[in-house]
């Protein structure tokens, strides 16, 4: 049987280190947010940008949720992969309503479309991105 005190230094150094890289982990700061209701007040449209902190793990992501203004379940229409460089500070997405069942979402700036829904509650949805954010990169064909 071992006691406490018979545990190598080394095991507690471990121990220590991965603490401290679980914990570096979970930095989360939102630097951008904003929210539309529908024209006939029924949605509610929530999108923010989120920058995420810790060794080796720093990257933004833009996401964006349809939910019923009474109740039920906020639903992701849109993530961005905003990369590590390049957290929004401000209007990443821009929300427009073009009547009660279509929804426009404009991106500005560059990010990486990791998921696009085209419809979502009965709700058509249409994403006009800017050349260099519709995921083209100099070097690359899409």
């Amino acid at each position: 049987m071992h006691s406490a005190s018979s545990r190598s230094p080394g095991f507690l150094v471990l121990v220590v280190i991965a603490f401290l890289a679980l914990a570096g982990c979970s930095d989360r700061s939102t630097a951008w947010s904003g929210r539309a209701e529908s024209p006939d007040g029924r949605w509610i449209v929530i999108a923010n940008s989120s920058v995420y902190g810790g060794p080796g793990t720093a990257s933004a992501e833009t996401s964006v949720y349809l939910q019923p203004r009474r109740g039920g379940a906020r639903l992701l229409v849109l993530e961005i992969d905003n990369g590590q460089d390049s957290a929004p500070t401000s209007g990443a997405i821009r929300i427009i309503w073009k009547d009660a069942d279509h929804l426009d979402l404009e991106q500005e700036g560059y990010g990486a479309i990791d998921f696009q829904a085209v419809r979502c509650y009965g709700i058509y949805i249409s994403l006009n991105a800017e050349s260099t954010a519709a995921g083209s990169r100099a070097g690359e064909r899409g």
